[in-house]
């Protein structure tokens, strides 16, 4: 049957929040040409000093600083805009393939359609519709159609342009993520559209032909100013030096050393923040997008839905403080449990009385898809409430440099705001004493240490579950819960069902920002 659009062009007019052209009506110009190839120097030079697996990528992919130096200096001379050239320091970052490693832009634009599609077999398939801004007057379509074009664009061209600006340990990371980011851009990581959006999309069915529909890019934010530049704006710079010096990054943040997993959930929630997270920021980007949701200190909102594929409608919740998605079904089998990990942001005790009230279930599913990852400290007191048998800590080499050291002393200084032990003091003094040695020796890199005084991770002393478990899994999972399902796997307490996940390994920490694009850096 055919699909009605009365009123469609009354209903859009009636949604659009903010008219594209008050906002933007060009890409912004503020940098000039010497200014990008400075920026482009320092970027360089931050990985240089700061990147923990530089070496590692040297020896695995080639990597060669100068080169790609030489390489995008070119590149970042042509581009015409601010934009653009960002796009191109985009594309540097995307060749250290690290899930870890990306910028963010300083612009607060945003637009979107008003609904997801995501990869599923190939295809831009509609997962979610957002009814406070299209209804079925404005968007006769729904989860199951595929989106086939974008401004006569295939979307598969349109993702792997978005997948290009995104560095992924593993391919499908970036793939799966480019396909969201189709209908959600974000300014502070990819460029930002405005005005109508012509779309094909294809109803769900094999007999169905594909519909053209418009829909405006729902936007808001701005665009920074444009202003006069000039090429001698850098003091000191020879814009056609083709050379690499020396400079300190700005101010780091690592996670700092704990005696336990608790200890790290203790501490002050503004303290923690600043100490740095295992989780991804485009990977937070697309959960927020996927789920709708917005990470707060209070929870009080279910952080995501659970999915409807896995859990029953008459599913029985199981209430919980943190309000997260929990229920219990029957079976034939007999009853079964579900509780989601939508992000690694709570400790074992927020989770300990949902698992008592599904201890008398035959299973439990745990389910980890798309989560974006977290704390380091919530990721292993979860996988201990899992575990069979105790397995070594996570281990962690620190990239020693100035800051380095000024961290290590801000935690000696201040061991009772931190919450620190005795056992913790001694640890990080020995830390100091030992990166003091090796940075006179002209080293950069710690040994592998493990982020607890406890040798291993063990099973959880006031409760485990240990009834069959399964955990899900995709490639949308990242950093906390990339580790989070290794440590289940390598424990031998569960079977992993779904895609490889992301391999974003380490701590992400901030640095810069650039001093003349003032573009921030996320990196491991």
């Amino acid at each position: 049957m055919t699909k009605s659009r009365t009123g469609i062009w009354m209903s859009i007019a009636l949604i659009i929040m903010i008219p594209a052209s008050s906002l933007w009506s060009a890409e912004p110009v503020t940098l000039s040409k010497s200014q990008k190839v400075s920026d482009l120097a320092q970027l360089l030079n931050i990985i240089k000093d700061n990147y923990g697996p530089l070496a590692y990528k040297e020896q695995t992919l080639g990597i060669n600083l100068k080169q790609l130096f030489a390489e995008f200096k070119p590149q970042v001379e042509a581009t015409a805009n601010d934009t653009e050239y960002y796009d191109v320091l985009s594309r540097v970052i995307a060749r250290l393939q690290d899930t870890h490693f990306s910028l963010t832009r300083p612009d607060t634009r945003m637009a979107k359609l008003g609904f997801i599609a995501e990869c599923i077999e190939g295809k831009a398939i509609i997962t979610k519709v957002d009814p406070k801004i299209l209804d079925d007057k404005v968007f006769p379509y729904g989860k199951g159609d595929e989106l086939v074009t974008m401004d006569g664009k295939p979307v598969a061209e349109i993702a792997a342009n978005l997948q290009a600006l995104m560095s992924a340990g593993n391919p499908a990371f970036g793939k799966a993520y480019s396909y969201v980011f189709l209908t959600v851009r974000d300014g502070g990581a990819m460029p930002v559209p405005a005005g109508m959006c012509t779309l094909t999309i294809k109803p769900d069915g094999d007999d169905t032909q594909p519909e053209t529909i418009e829909l405006p890019w729902i936007t808001s934010g701005r665009a920074v100013p444009s202003r006069p530049v000039s090429d001698d704006d850098v003091i000191g710079w020879n814009a056609g030096e083709n050379s690499l010096c020396s400079r300190e990054a700005g101010m780091r943040r690592h996670e700092l050393p704990a005696a336990s997993a608790d200890a790290m959930i203790k501490v002050n929630p503004a303290v923690a923040r600043a100490m740095g997270q295992f989780y991804h920021p485009i990977a937070k980007l697309g959960f927020d997008a996927m789920t709708g949701s917005e990470e707060t200190e209070t929870a009080d909102e279910k952080p995501a839905m659970a999915h409807p594929s896995i859990v029953p409608g008459d599913a029985k919740e199981v209430p919980n403080a943190a309000n997260l998605p929990a229920y219990i079904f029957k079976t034939e089998q007999g009853y079964i449990g579900y509780v989601q990990i939508p992000m690694f942001r709570f400790g074992a005790k927020t989770y300990i009385p949902i698992l008592k009230e599904m201890y008398f279930t035959q299973g439990l599913i745990i389910d980890v898809r798309k989560n974006p990852g977290g704390s380091y400290g919530s990721a292993t007191q979860l996988a201990s409430l899992f575990m069979k048998k105790a397995v070594p800590f996570p281990k962690l080499a620190f990239r020693i440099n100035r800051s380095w050291f000024l961290e290590l002393g801000m935690a000696l200084d201040n061991a009772a705001m931190f919450e620190l032990t005795p056992v913790d003091v001694a640890g990080i003094q020995a830390w100091y004493d030992q990166s003091k040695s090796l940075w006179e020796q002209g080293k950069t890199f710690t040994p592998f240490y493990q982020v607890a005084a406890t040798t291993n991770l063990k099973p959880n002393e006031t409760f485990t579950y240990d009834r069959p478990k399964v955990v899900l899994i995709d490639q949308y999972c990242c950093s906390g819960a990339d580790m989070f399902p290794s440590i289940i796997q390598d424990s031998q307490s569960a079977v992993l069902i779904g895609q490889q996940t992301s391999g974003a390994g380490g701590s992400v920490t901030m640095t810069g920002p650039l001093t003349h694009s003032e573009v921030g850096l996320y990196m491991t």
